[in-house]
């Protein structure tokens, strides 16, 4: 167990210092004497609270406290309700623990600024503070033993913005620090805890366990021996769902029980118990196709991130990690309606089956998410980037961190600070290839932005989302249409069909032209105009190219520059 190495020497010490102090007793010398505060740092279900709570009772049979009573308390049983009570309940929780050993899990929770938007603690947790400061000192041969335990980072921002004598009293420079879990602990905590539940599991589940547990730890606050415990569950949950609807097809003549008492009590967990979508590497093209199959003529985008599916299989089917290889940070630039959310969308599904990320999820936000007025944007885009991680992140009119005024001046300061964070924040490995994040934008807009950082374009993969060319336009519209149970009619032969095509062609050179979305709007506008007229009760509904014609140049003549004149 990671961090115990640590734990042992102290231990030992404090052994060893015991006989001494036997030893000099007996000479009539004063015993060495010590400080037994500590803090234990590490992320949840790595055996912080088994490993303080033996450390305590180790403390009290060697003598240095009185009693070998261990309590354990949250922040929240400190916390009154009214000015002065926390005062109160924080020093009748240190009068009854004098002399035992008091273990105050999650500790970093007398500290909640950033997340709230300031970098102060409410008078409440302060007068805490205070009081533990004001009763605990540090001197060597105190009568009690305290432990905080908290998560490392949080730890490390509350310290930042706390009393300096609590410092003193909880040095962090001596703390005992967990790490999460390796893949081969993970699995070894799975083999205790199936055998222990008296279950089994297949080699392929226990695989199919590994890579879901893998995924999840990228995401903050991964709950090691928890997670595995929690997992497990599910696991049990859906295979008994499993075999209670294989029964129920499958009964049995003469007994009355859905299952075979032998088949009952011998439970065997699959890969589709761990996961349910465990096989979505061998369904990649098929999936792949179905989450763009409302984008026409993007051929040359989606293939770029099909090159990315089979890149990742074959790397891994040669025992390589291809994360270092395939990007995660993205610009996506463009004009509206070009398909730059749709693909982020999709890039959630794409990431989630290539095993890079915990969830198909993609969390929107926007420039004003990442800034913050009192001095906390990069603190608040570290927070952004920890909710996003296992996530895609997706960020619309990004080009706004980026934007100047007429004299070159940036509009916003704290946006450029935010641009830097982000750009030092995604090489970390605390977030590196364990969030995909997406910025997305007109394209003169976006290549400013890029132009504001040299470290963007290092970082970023840029992807052009140009306008739809009017042949694909048509084909989206016939799309449109055919889902609206309405035909086009072909006739009038090229003429015609050539006519069509050369509307698109003039409405995609307007300046309000949204692409993808002003053919839907054509689409609604068509299906008003078919739906509106005496339709026959028996047959298709057709609608034919001359009439498209006359939508597209009554909306193209809606929206022509006014310099331009009527070419029919």
């Amino acid at each position: 167990m990671a961090g115990m190495d640590q734990v042992k020497e102290t231990v030992n010490e404090l052994v060893t210092r015991r006989h001494l102090n036997y030893a000099r007793e007996m000479e009539g010398k004063e015993p060495l004497k010590g400080t037994f505060n500590h803090v234990f740092l590490g992320p949840p279900g790595t055996g912080k609270t088994t490993v303080a709570t033996l450390f305590g009772q180790i403390i009290a049979d060697l003598g240095y406290i009185e009693d070998s009573k261990v309590v354990i308390k949250k922040p929240t049983d400190f916390l009154g309700q009214y000015v002065g009570q926390s005062e109160d309940m924080t020093r009748d929780i240190l009068d009854e623990t004098e002399g035992k050993v008091l273990i105050i899990d999650e500790a970093h929770m007398f500290y909640h600024g950033s997340e709230h938007g300031t970098d102060k603690s409410d008078i409440f947790r302060k007068g805490i503070i205070d009081t533990i400061v004001a009763h605990v000192d540090n001197e060597p041969g105190s009568n009690r033993c305290i432990i905080l335990m908290g998560y490392p980072d949080r730890m490390k921002e509350f310290y930042r913005n706390t009393n300096p004598g609590f410092q003193r009293r909880f040095p962090l420079d001596t703390a005992f620090v967990f790490e999460d879990y390796d893949d081969k602990a993970l699995h070894k905590i799975m083999d205790i805890m199936l055998a222990k539940d008296e279950i089994t599991a297949t080699p392929e589940a226990k695989d199919v366990a590994m890579e879901v547990l893998r995924r999840e730890r990228d995401r903050p606050n991964f709950g090691n021996g928890g997670a595995v415990r929690n997992l497990i569950s599910r696991a049990q949950v859906t295979y008994s769902k499993r075999i209670a609807l294989h029964a129920k097809e499958n009964p049995q003549p003469g007994n009355d029980s859905p299952l075979h008492v032998t088949e009952a009590s011998q439970i065997v967990l699959e890969p589709q118990d761990f996961d349910s979508e465990y096989d979505r590497g061998l369904r990649a093209n098929k999936d792949f196709r179905s989450l763009f199959k409302d984008l026409v003529g993007f051929r040359d985008i989606t293939g770029i991130f099909e090159g990315y599916q089979k890149m990742t299989a074959n790397m891994k089917q040669h025992g390589l990690d291809p994360r270092e290889e395939i990007p995660f940070s993205f610009v996506f630039k463009g004009p509206p309606g070009t398909g730059k959310t749709t693909t982020a969308r999709a890039l959630g599904h794409i990431y989630h089956s290539m095993g890079f990320l915990s969830t198909t999820e993609v969390m929107d936000c926007s420039v004003t998410d990442l800034v913050s007025s009192n001095g906390l944007t990069g603190q608040k885009v570290q927070n952004l980037l920890e909710r996003g991680l296992g996530k895609v992140l997706f960020i619309d009119e990004a080009y706004r961190m980026g934007q100047r005024d007429l004299t070159g001046a940036f509009i916003s300061r704290l946006a450029q600070e935010a641009v830097g964070e982000l750009v030092d924040c995604i090489t970390k490995e605390k977030f590196a290839g364990k969030l995909v994040i997406v910025l997305a934008g007109y394209e003169k807009d976006m290549d400013q932005l890029m132009s504001t950082n040299e470290g963007l374009r290092g970082r970023f993969t840029e992807m052009m989302f140009p306008n739809m060319r009017p042949k694909d336009c048509l084909r989206l519209l016939q799309k449109k249409l055919e889902h609206r149970k309405i035909s086009i009619l072909h006739s009038g032969g090229k003429q015609v069909l050539d006519k069509v095509i050369g509307l698109f062609d003039k409405l995609s050179k307007t300046e309000a032209w949204a692409n993808a979305r002003d053919v839907e709007s054509i689409a609604k506008r068509i299906t008003r105009r078919v739906f509106m007229k005496e339709l026959p009760t028996q047959g298709t509904l057709d609608i034919t190219l001359e009439e498209i014609a006359a939508v597209l140049k009554q909306l193209y003549q809606q929206r022509r520059p006014q310099n331009v004149g009527d070419e029919s």
